[in-house]
């Protein structure tokens, strides 16, 4: 049968897969996704596989274009085929706004890539921030070296992964117990900071530097990783555990990188095999890492997990980028009909701030925050656009250091705190849950409202890993409230359809407990 292409992806026989391993997808010319064959499902035909389109990729495909498929390691084109999607005759185009080329990387998330830049100097840009970075955390004391893709980039060809899409450092602790560790990154974030650097903070042992274009999108970012020995194993979050030497890491080398020296692992093929595997050296687009259960497990009970779901809510509010500007919703309607005048509002997960933008706009004062942060961007510039001032902020329900930040914050202005959470409560997980709970407990007065909209009965399509599915009963909601001295008083019910079928919604409003009710 040989390999085919259609409007679901790419088809293949049993023979293709013992003879590709890897295969990579071009739209006019522009590699946009690579597969490991061996990751193909049943379809059809016996005999027949498919390849499916990744959801990311998926969402972009409207419109005409020339599809090619390659052996990732040859080169060897094996199918082309002009593909229509939908009734647009305009070619496909898997582009940022910036008209940067994008790819699914091995997250499966759509980015840009280093050779994916329209005038073709992101690489010179994301050497001067390396070099930067590198120089910040070695003055705070830190040896400081590449790993990763970059690594693997340097020893390979001397330069950038073409499929790359950020920069790797790490820096050797001296520590080795999880809690110094922590302390020690959340001490390197405060004096990145204090440097001028934009520093997203993904778990304990996990730091990434954003670095912005002029008109203040993303342009590429630099991860640092904690590195450490313990107990006579070398550890990386988020995916090394190794029995790796000291002598493998220290002293630093420097090994050539884009025309410039950068330090590295005393043996980078040692701390690469480590990393890899023993086919390090084998260029695989599709790599993904595999990180075995136990360590996955270990770094989490260690560091925590920042970015739980991030990547599906920054899909989601990309694709919401895209469409017309939502307006506020009708809860916040009715919750600003039981406001004083000029009442502080805390907008939790509020999105893009449509309601907060509505709220301000009534001549409340408003904090509204995400921990999306392209939806706090957008959420900044419609403020701008409507002429109404919001305090938006990226914060982290699962750093638990931000929202005590904002704890502090709260109770230090001794005035009453007046709570909105529209569907924010309803997608957390139970830890994140609590510590809003706790938020409001601690900075609530006795005349505040809380307001809380989430759903009550579990999705058709639930799903454990999609948020957006998930539902808190209204047992839930009252024990929630009551453990944290809260009462809870049920004004609305109603149901809605949504993605996951026909649901039903609560509208509750939260007081501290002895506080008069309607």
């Amino acid at each position: 049968m040989g390999v085919s292409l259609g409007q679901r992806g790419i088809q293949l026989s049993l023979a293709d897969v013992g003879r590709y391993s890897t295969v990579s997808v071009l739209i006019d010319g522009q590699r946009v996704w690579s597969a490991k064959t061996a990751e193909a499902k049943e379809f059809g035909r016996p005999g027949t596989l498919l390849l499916a389109w990744p959801d990311a990729l998926r969402a972009r495909l409207h419109g005409t274009s020339e599809f090619t498929v390659v052996d990732s390691e040859s080169g060897e084109t094996l199918t082309r085929r002009r593909l229509r999607f939908g009734t647009s005759a305009a070619p496909i185009l898997v582009v940022d706004s910036s008209g940067r080329r994008l790819s699914v990387n091995k997250w499966g998330r759509l980015s840009a890539s280093f050779d994916g830049d329209a005038e073709g100097d992101i690489q010179e840009r994301v050497l001067a921030s390396t070099q930067r970075v590198i120089t910040a955390v070695e003055d705070l004391g830190r040896p400081t070296f590449i790993v990763g893709g970059t690594l693997l980039g340097a020893i390979r060809s001397g330069t950038f992964l073409p499929n790359d899409d950020d920069v790797d450092l790490a820096y050797l602790s001296e520590h080795s117990h999880p809690a110094d560790l922590v302390l020690e990154s959340y001490a390197i974030e405060r004096d990145l900071r204090v440097q001028g650097f934009e520093v997203l903070r993904h778990s304990g042992a996990h730091l990434q530097i954003l670095f912005r274009l002029p008109n203040g999108e993303t342009d590429h970012y630099v991860d640092i990783f904690t590195a450490f020995f313990k107990d006579g194993e070398f550890f990386e979050p988020i995916h090394m555990q190794a029995e790796l030497p000291r002598e493998a890491i220290m002293p630093l080398g420097t090994v050539s990188f884009a025309g410039v020296d950068l330090p590295a692992p005393a043996d980078p093929d040692a701390w690469l095999a480590a990393c890899y595997g023993p086919e390090w050296r084998t260029p695989d687009p599709s790599f993904r890492f595999r990180t075995p259960k136990a360590t996955r497990r270990r770094f989490y009970g260690w560091f925590g997990e920042h970015s739980l779901f991030r990547s599906l809510w920054l899909d989601q509010y990309a694709a919401a980028a895209a469409g017309t500007v939502q307006p506020e919703s009708e809860q916040a309607h009715r919750f600003a009909e039981r406001l004083a005048p000029a009442s502080l509002i805390v907008d939790v997960g509020c999105g893009d701030g449509a309601d907060a933008r509505y709220f301000a706009s009534l001549g409340h004062r408003v904090i509204a925050f995400d921990f999306v942060w392209p939806a706090i961007e957008r959420a900044r510039a419609l403020a701008t656009d409507a002429g109404v001032e919001v305090d938006f902020r990226v914060l982290n329900v699962a750093d638990r250091r931000d929202i005590l930040g904002l704890t502090v914050e709260l109770v230090a202005g001794g005035v009453p705190v007046n709570f909105f959470l529209r569907h924010s409560l309803d997608g957390l997980v139970d830890s994140d849950r609590l510590t809003i709970l706790e938020l409001m407990r601690r900075t609530m007065h006795q005349d505040s409202l809380g307001w809380l909209t989430a759903f009550g009965d579990s999705a058709e399509g639930f799903s454990p890993v999609d948020p957006m599915s998930w539902h808190v009963p209204l047992r839930d909601q009252m024990r929630l409230a009551l453990e944290n001295d809260l009462h809870l008083e049920l004004l609305h019910t109603e149901t809605a359809e949504t993605p996951y079928g026909e649901r039903v919604v609560l509208e509750s409003i939260l007081r501290r407990r002895g506080a008069p009710t309607s």
